[in-house]
């Protein structure tokens, strides 16, 4: 039995970035190759800034490929306990913002043309109880009132024809969540990435650079910031967001948000 990650181990190795020491200028460093940095350095490019990507390791090689491949709308918990905590305005919020989070990797996914077998196949909640499926009842009525129609409650048959299970007493499902290859993804949005840096760099528009296995080395920044390679030690700046899990080794350190 592997304990591989299934989306990389089927997955090209990204082979547009350099490995060692990054010297030159830039706009902006962003530290990590994962999604939210892929992201983050793509929309800058279109922008017109110059843009070096800074990864320890493989690009997309942690948590973005290690996942469930799931990018669903919806909330975590029920619906209807969120409402009831926050109010029904602040809970239909985080239902819209989680729905145009889906879309945006949607149109990403289209206007780069990246080839990671997507499927909108929706998000099927299962109620494993009879006390479950009462609750995804209430819980379907309230989301078709307040903040999204194109939901439905399933009975313990209709599940039985989605996954061919007796096992649940019914189910939610949520027509506009998607499913993809999020190595596929990964890689195709680093490539997009590059190419269409390159594209603006010879328009006379912002590039980007993807460093790995960065251990030295001094990026200067167009705005007096000076950060080392070194997957941001050393940095100096009037105020720096690490938007990524720092991983060292074995160790974690999660987000980390700091003012000089």
């Amino acid at each position: 039995m592997r304990s591989e990650s299934y989306w990389l181990d089927t997955a090209p190795d990204f082979t547009g970035a350099q490995d060692g020491a990054v010297e030159g200028q830039a706009d902006v460093v962003v530290v990590g190759g994962g999604f939210t940095g892929l992201a983050a350095a793509r929309a800058l490019a279109l922008k017109g800034a110059s843009v070096v990507v800074l990864e320890a390791g493989r690009v997309i090689g942690e948590a973005s490929g290690r996942n469930g491949g799931q990018c669903n709308t919806g909330v975590a918990q029920d619906y209807a306990s969120l409402s009831a905590t926050l109010g029904a305005d602040q809970a239909r919020e985080y239902y819209k913002a989680y729905e145009s989070a889906v879309q945006s990797v949607v149109t990403v996914v289209e206007q780069e043309s990246i080839a990671c077998d997507i499927k909108r196949n929706g998000k099927l909640k299962l109620a494993a109880k009879p006390g479950h499926y009462e609750g995804l009842a209430r819980t379907c009525e309230l989301i078709r009132r307040e903040v999204d129609a194109d939901v439905e409650l399933l009975s313990a048959q209709d599940v039985r024809s989605e996954i061919d299970s007796n096992e649940f007493h019914g189910g939610l499902l949520q027509r506009n969540g998607v499913q993809m290859h999020v190595g596929r993804f990964g890689l195709g949005l680093a490539q997009r990435t590059v190419q269409c840096a390159k594209q603006g760099a010879e328009a006379g528009r912002g590039d980007v650079f993807i460093n790995t296995h960065a251990v030295h080395g001094t990026v200067a920044i167009h705005t007096q910031l000076n950060i080392s390679s070194g997957l941001g030690r050393g940095a100096r700046a009037d105020g720096m967001l690490v938007i990524v899990h720092d991983f060292d080794g074995n160790r974690q350190t999660g987000h980390q948000c700091f003012q000089s």
